[in-house]
């Protein structure tokens, strides 16, 4: 198990209500005495806090950690040396704090990796899935480590074809290390790591309540926005698509959260769409709004190649179609 003593102490402010990830960011830079931490946090507080309250806190999340070799390499933080940059400018209250992690975590490395997110429902059809192999497949051709979070359906696609491919991937989880969701992809979370890939999560504990879970799939979502060159949305329905489709019995279009994160932090985008074979398949309602929204790269079968230009990180302007 690794991890710093900056990384346990960083996690035991997180445990603090009222201590949030930009005040992490703002106060801490890694070496910082207990003292000093105890300080700044009973000021901020305004409680009074001993070094023996912060010590004995923090000895209990080192023996959680130990407990949990089995299932996670380590716990990284920020005002670590192997601390993942991020690539976007973001309010510092929207940055991790910190990782659990298992695999390699130069698999995030700006510097010599490029990342692309490739996202979409949960669940989709034979079709669906064979162009996602094809657009994940070109990408790898290219050098792309391939991101996404581990869902099924188009989660579940992306991480596979890479592998596949002999390409690295890795996953921003929801959920704690020790307690993968969805179950079903536990074996496809073992299949990353074991060929150099990576999992991360904020998530030491599994969540208490559906409300929490919930809020930790939001915030994974602009996690997989966070740290890529460019992110692509393979198929998703569109908030309104029950009243387009009264047929549907439920919506699948969690990735429009993704999608925001990353025209919020000038992510380039990009979608899968044809305007022949999809404009009357509910599953592209999502991508054909972003596509009328303007500034994404549209990628049809014939043009899944030109997903190399996203690895660049720059913004796109594409042409009219």
């Amino acid at each position: 198990m690794r991890y710093t003593e900056n990384a346990l102490n960083v996690l035991t402010l997180k445990s603090f209500s009222g201590i949030g990830n930009a005040w992490i960011r703002h106060n801490c830079i890694g070496t910082e005495s207990v003292a000093e931490l105890v300080d700044k946090l009973s000021h901020k507080l305004r409680l009074t806090i001993t070094e023996s309250d912060f010590r004995k806190k923090r000895d209990g999340y080192e023996i959680l950690l130990r407990k949990r070799l089995g299932s996670q390499d380590g716990l990284v933080a920020w005002g670590d040396p192997g601390f993942p940059k991020h690539r976007w400018q973001v309010a510092p209250g929207e940055l991790p704090a910190f990782f659990y992690y298992r695999g390699d975590l130069h698999t995030l490395d700006l510097e010599t990796e490029a990342q692309v997110s490739v996202i979409g429902m949960t669940s989709i059809d034979l079709a669906i899935e064979k162009r996602e192999r094809s657009l994940v497949a070109a990408l790898a051709r290219h050098g792309a480590v391939i991101v996404s979070g581990l869902a099924l359906g188009c989660d579940a696609v992306a991480h596979d074809e890479s592998l596949v491919r002999g390409a690295r991937t890795l996953a921003f989880l929801p959920s704690p290390l020790h307690g993968i969701l969805p179950r079903r992809n536990r074996p496809l979370a073992d299949r990353i790591t074991d060929n150099g890939g990576l999992l991360l999560t904020e998530y030491g504990r599994e969540a208490h309540s559906f409300e929490e879970l919930r809020r930790r799939y939001y915030e994974r979502d602009r996690l997989q926005a966070l740290f890529c060159r460019a992110i692509i949305l393979v198929a998703s329905h569109a908030p309104d698509s029950r009243d387009r489709w009264p047929y549907l019995a439920q919506l699948n279009s969690g990735s429009r959260l993704a999608m925001a994160f990353a025209k919020k932090y000038g992510v380039p985008r990009a979608v899968m769409y044809n305007e022949l074979t999809d404009r009357d398949n509910p599953s592209f309602d999502l991508n054909r709004l972003l596509k009328e929204e303007g500034n994404v790269m549209v990628l049809s079968e014939d043009k899944l190649d030109s997903a190399s230009h996203l690895l660049s990180g720059r913004s796109l302007t594409p042409k009219p179609r």
